[in-house]
């Protein structure tokens, strides 16, 4: 805001100007409001209207004598900006104010670089407040893109034949979509004239074998109808001696048996006993040759199935996109030919190769940005864009290139990176963490030396020489030269130094 000294009981003049930081664009619209007086209990409120054209809002009006302080406030799209407070001084006459202007010029500072706000907008000027963050050391590395380990499976025959598509269905296509476990195709393996004698010899040999396990099964079902009858013998044994033992042990307790014919009894029991537990342990036994048997019976038959042509399938092993197919059902294919290639594009590893002498300065998180040949002009930050994640860091250098493979898994970007890419990339070296920085384009080479220019108000600039310390991307350091809280040029930088040069041929600012 610009105004000379105000005079009690005269007419003041404030003009008030407003700037968008982001596009540094005048705001040409709205309503200013100054508000002058002891804070919350503002007494003397000047209000205008932006004009459109020059950007500028003129307000005036009489104040009071006396040391207040002055807010001004923009009203714009239903939003009330408020800047800081100002300490307003309204002299009681001309002569103190005139004073009070007087050394305000002396205070000046002579090295001030005048740029108007007009000239600002044109150049489109944008400054930015100098701050801290993190920095690192940057180094260029290669980069390609490559299928990560398992991301890949390469479908072959185990045998001569010929190709079949599934049953009802047709081979897959290149770009088809497959999950792990599907059907892709059959390799039927035909018969030779050595495998049909051995067909014919194996019919022979599979009907004799079958003759043979239905004389077992007879003989076995005769021993089995044997045990059970012996079984059943001796259960009815069990019952006559226990039913003899009872009647006994009640004559003997009458003294009209003697211990030897009770003895006998009891014997008899034992013996009973004995003889059906044999009869169950053969029944068990000839249970377990019947399931040996069944056994021998289904293994019979599934051999004889084995004999009829083999067909051998075919089946993804993992999930992807069919890349390589071989399209023509019927053809013949050789054992070990490759049928069908199978990837999965939703991943993809990025391997940076660093040269030796950067080796000692990885870290375990290294911050990585690349460009890709595809398109140079987008930065893309590994993590934050791509998802990507260090997965392996070689063990030895190339011998060769003498650099170390570092690998790292990423996101393919719905399929717009690609295997077989290459990228630029840049590491992060040498973490410095909170550092003084400010952005590459702040700074202007001058006369060998690196400068930025401060505003030191709406429309005055100051020259800085500068000691520069780690770039990082579009972040330099800075070891000294500014402060924090400083506000520096970063568009329109040159412009600035040219009008620090030529100071006349830019014209003066307004007076503040």
């Amino acid at each position: 805001m610009d105004f000379a000294p105000p005079v009690a009981g005269r007419e003041a003049r404030f003009l008030a100007h407003f700037t968008d930081l982001a596009s540094g664009a005048p705001i040409a619209s709205g309503k200013v409001r100054l508000l002058v007086g002891a804070s919350g209990r503002e007494s003397e409120v000047v209000e205008a209207e932006i004009d459109a054209t020059p950007g500028f809002a003129a307000l005036t009006g009489v104040l009071t004598a006396g040391e207040h302080t002055a807010r001004l406030q923009l009203l714009r799209e239903g939003r009330t900006v408020e800047f800081e407070q100002l300490p307003l001084r309204v002299h009681a006459d001309l002569a103190s104010a005139e004073e009070e202007e007087h050394q305000l010029a002396e205070q000046e500072n002579p090295e001030a670089i005048a740029f108007s706000v007009e000239q600002q907008w044109t150049a489109g000027m944008l400054a930015a407040e100098v701050g801290q963050r993190d920095v690192s050391r940057r180094v260029a590395v290669a980069g390609t893109f490559a299928t990560p380990p398992g991301a890949e499976a390469r479908v072959s025959s185990s045998f001569d034949g010929r190709l079949l598509a599934p049953e009802g269905e047709a081979l897959p296509r290149i770009g088809q979509q497959v999950q792990a476990g599907d059907l892709l195709a059959i390799v039927e393996v035909p018969l030779g004239v050595g495998d049909l004698a051995a067909l014919r010899g194996n019919s022979f040999a599979w009907h004799e074998h079958e003759h043979e396990l239905l004389l077992r099964e007879f003989d076995l079902q005769a021993q089995r109808l044997h045990a059970e009858q012996d079984a059943e013998l001796a259960q009815t044994e069990i019952d006559f001696a226990q039913t003899r033992l009872v009647r006994m042990e009640q004559l003997a307790a009458r003294e009209l048996a003697t211990q030897r014919e009770l003895e006998s009894a009891r014997q008899a029991v034992v013996e009973a006993e004995l003889h059906r537990k044999s009869a169950l342990q053969l029944l068990e036994t000839l249970a377990e040759i019947g399931q040996r048997l069944e056994d021998l019976r289904q293994e019979h038959a599934e051999g004889e199935i084995a004999v009829q042509p083999l067909r051998y399938e075919l089946r993804a092993p993992i999930s992807g996109v069919i890349e390589q197919a071989l399209p023509v059902a019927g053809a013949a294919v050789s054992a070990g030919e490759e049928l069908f290639c199978i990837v999965d594009p939703s991943r993809l590893w990025l391997s940076l190769h660093v040269p030796e002498r950067h080796v000692p300065a990885l870290a375990s998180k290294t911050e990585v940005h690349i460009r890709l040949a595809a398109d140079p002009q987008e930065l893309l930050q590994l993590t934050a864009d791509l998802n990507g994640q260090r997965v392996h860091t070689a063990q030895q250098l190339d011998a060769q290139s003498r650099t170390l493979a570092v690998h790292y898994e990423v996101d393919s970007r719905q399929g717009a990176l690609r295997a077989g890419m290459y990228a630029d990339a840049q590491l992060g070296l040498d973490l410095r963490e909170g550092v003084v920085a400010i952005p590459a384009s702040a700074i202007v080479q001058q006369d060998g030396l690196s400068v930025a220019f401060v505003q030191l108000d709406g429309e005055h600039f100051e020259k800085r020489v500068l000691e520069l310390g780690v770039r990082d991307g579009d972040w330099v350091e800075v070891l000294q030269g500014l402060r924090l809280g400083d506000r520096v040029v970063t568009r329109g930088a040159y412009l600035v130094r040219l009008a620090g040069s030529a100071p006349d041929s830019f014209g003066h600012g307004h007076v503040h």
